[in-house]
């Protein structure tokens, strides 16, 4: 148990297999989870310098979050007294539980390499794994937003760093391309941001009070939907209702 604390998201199906193998029913096997949490704690109190100190409080963390998906919330409840025990607060079992949850489900997404596709089977699946690992909506929701809002500001520097090559490279064509794909998945995310079955958090992806949301960042936007628009209007020969609704958007 000591061991599996330390790894990624799957922790918690291999101990209820190893505690089925070995015939443990959850009364049995709660103790065990106590007596690694106060070796943890020994451990931690063992240390002098605060790096390892504060590893050890991570590793403790992350058995009290472990421990609460091994067992199911009410039984941990009632099986484990980590209050009791260990003197912890309410709100310091939230944290523990929030926490470890977020880095779970991030690095659940950073593991496709940050890509994240406005496709329902994906969406639907992500929120399985949500409830899997018992993240709470509202920390899903941060996550989900921001990982929208890096798909959006990815199609504008890319349409940015077109819009600034000199000479030929400069193609006004593969600009609004750009910008099309990211009109596209923007009104996707937007569509499924009331569908309950989806993951928490969809709807119109927004660059605001992120790193685009500076006066540099905002001088590009204006260049690249200065050439969107001069572009667009270029080919349909006048200024059309949807060249339009795609400049409101």
């Amino acid at each position: 148990l000591t061991c599996v604390i330390f790894r990624s998201g799957d922790e918690a199906g291999k101990v209820r297999v190893f505690k089925d193998v070995l015939g443990l029913s959850d009364e049995d096997a709660a103790p065990v989870h106590i007596e690694v949490g106060r070796r943890l704690s020994r451990i931690g109190f063992e240390y002098k310098d605060r790096q390892s100190q504060f590893e050890q409080r991570k590793a403790f963390q992350r058995l009290v979050y472990l421990s609460y998906i091994v067992f199911g919330e009410q039984k941990a409840a009632f099986l484990l007294p980590w209050r009791r025990v260990f003197n912890l607060t309410d709100a310091q079992l939230f944290v523990a539980r929030r926490d470890n949850a977020r880095a779970i489900f991030s690095g659940h997404l950073a593991a496709r390499g940050g890509e994240f596709p406005a496709e329902r089977q994906f969406l639907r699946e992500l929120r399985d794994y949500q409830l899997a690992i018992k993240l709470f909506d509202e920390s899903a929701e941060e996550i989900v937003r921001e990982a929208s809002r890096k798909q959006v500001e990815a199609s504008l520097a890319a349409a940015v760093e077109i819009a600034r090559s000199p000479g030929k490279a400069r193609d006004p064509a593969a600009v609004v391309e750009k910008l099309h794909h990211m009109l596209d998945y923007a009104r996707k995310m937007a569509k499924f941001a009331n569908d309950d079955d989806l993951i928490p958090g969809l709807g119109m992806p927004s660059i605001h009070n992120g790193p685009w949301d500076v006066e540099s960042r905002r001088r590009d936007v204006k260049e690249v939907f200065k050439v969107f628009t001069e572009e667009v209007v270029s080919r349909e020969g006048r200024f059309t209702p949807q060249i339009e609704a795609d400049l409101k958007e």
